[in-house]
């Protein structure tokens, strides 16, 4: 017997009307099928529901022209997730966060949040997993959201510590939940704006060593054909170990067969390295991409001078050598070697052994005070002492009373430092 073609729809409209706890529902809450095949509404708020409804998988009503159609495609749907037997989600290091990856497992901590940081699509809150105790940052995006480059991308830069480890990743209803290391350090837009830097010195010595740690990054996202097209001060961590790490992936993408918008893409990472490195070096900030690329392609910022006075014209010089060493990696769509910057890499290594070897202890000592105290005797130069109890930046339990003189030496062998 054929179903009338207007008996579902219908019913379902004057329910929505009629119903008003089903229609707060349908805006703000959640239903998910119990084993009883009946349907649990709620409308509690929901942390791992962010974005807007309409970018979520949700129910609708059915079209009338495409009937058909469309029942097929949610049969398939429903099809592929009961024959698949693929896991919802995937713990990647078990040591750190448990195998149960539950929204109820986080509810007490969330009502109460931490927040670490914000993406592209979501906050990054500080919760702790309760099987394994360790404390993890959780961020989540709406499936509509989620690309497997961003995943890929992230896997890789941190398997090269440049970036924070992810733990576990899971589908959770309509959303994508990440657990990940939570970086004990400082993000350099704190950095620039909270006043940890005093002088010109110590700004140049910054903007270096940040400049190294962002083409590192960037070559090795290259190495695997991703882009991250998100660079900016709050998406880069200094952890107190002294090693740069690169945030949010939500934007990364691999490099398509499509010439015009790789080469749009590698050139956007270029820039937005440059808009970091003349920040952090001079106090200049951009406006945006596209006047950071309108001053390099026509080869004028020496109009910036008015704007950084405050700098000695050779350190200006400086400045602008590096910036379009740069932006020549990714002048020209069509010329031999684009978007490599090997050489750039190599003349930031020059520099440091050049300048001075003590500079990133330096940064140490400015960046994380509670830390290390300095000191200099003048038969070795500076030495540093530490905090002995205090192991997070030494990790090591067996360093009591060794970290009060600390020499150069020293430091190699720990591999805190990546000294020249």
């Amino acid at each position: 017997m054929e179903e009338s073609p207007t008996s579902a729809s219908d019913s379902l409209q004057d329910l929505d009307i009629k119903n008003k706890r089903l229609a707060n529902i349908v805006q703000k809450g959640t239903a998910t099928l119990a084993s009883t095949g009946k349907f649990n509404l709620s409308n509690e708020y929901n942390p791992f529901q962010f974005g807007p409804k309409e970018q979520s998988f949700v129910v609708k009503k059915v079209d009338a022209n495409k009937r058909f159609e469309e029942i097929n495609a949610v049969f398939k749907l429903i099809e592929d997730a009961r024959d698949s037997k693929t896991p919802r989600g995937l713990v990647l290091n078990p040591e750190k966060v448990s195998t149960k990856l539950e929204f109820e497992d986080h509810v007490d901590q969330i009502k109460n949040l931490t927040v670490l940081g914000k993406g592209a699509y979501s906050e990054v809150i500080l919760v702790k997993d309760k099987q394994t105790g360790n404390n993890i940052a959780l961020k989540t995006i709406m499936l509509i959201q989620f690309h497997r480059d961003q995943i890929l991308a992230w896997i890789h830069l941190g398997a090269e510590n440049l970036a924070p480890e992810l733990y576990s990743f899971q589908m959770e209803n309509n959303s994508v939940v990440m657990k990940m290391e939570v970086i004990k350090g400082l993000s350099l837009a704190d950095v620039l704006d909270k006043g940890y830097i005093k002088n010109l010195d110590d700004s140049v010595c910054l903007s270096m060593f940040v400049l190294e740690g962002l083409l590192n990054a960037y070559e090795s996202l290259r190495s695997q054909n991703f882009v991250h097209q998100d660079m900016h001060p709050g998406n880069v961590m200094i952890d107190n170990k002294l090693s740069v790490k690169l945030l949010d992936f939500d934007q990364a993408r691999r490099l398509l067969s499509d010439p015009s918008r790789d080469i749009e893409s590698i050139k956007n990472d270029i820039v937005g390295i440059i808009r970091i490195f003349c920040l952090a070096y001079s106090g200049y900030d951009f406006n945006d991409v596209f006047e950071a690329k309108k001053f390099l392609e026509a080869k004028n910022l020496e109009e910036l001078s008015s704007s950084i006075e405050h700098i000695p014209e050779e350190q200006r010089k400086e400045l602008y050598k590096i910036m379009y060493m740069l932006f020549e990696s990714v002048r020209h769509p069509r010329q031999e070697n684009f978007g490599d910057t090997k050489h750039v890499s190599n003349y930031v290594k020059d520099y440091f052994n050049r300048e001075s070897t003590n500079m990133k202890k330096k940064l140490a000592v400015i960046l994380f005070p509670e830390k290390f105290q300095e000191r200099e005797e003048p038969d070795s130069g500076y030495k540093f002492e530490c905090d002995s109890d205090d192991y997070s930046v030494w990790d090591d339990p067996d360093m009591d009373g060794f970290v009060q003189k600390v020499t150069d030496e020293d430091l190699r062998k720990l591999g805190v430092f990546s000294l020249f």
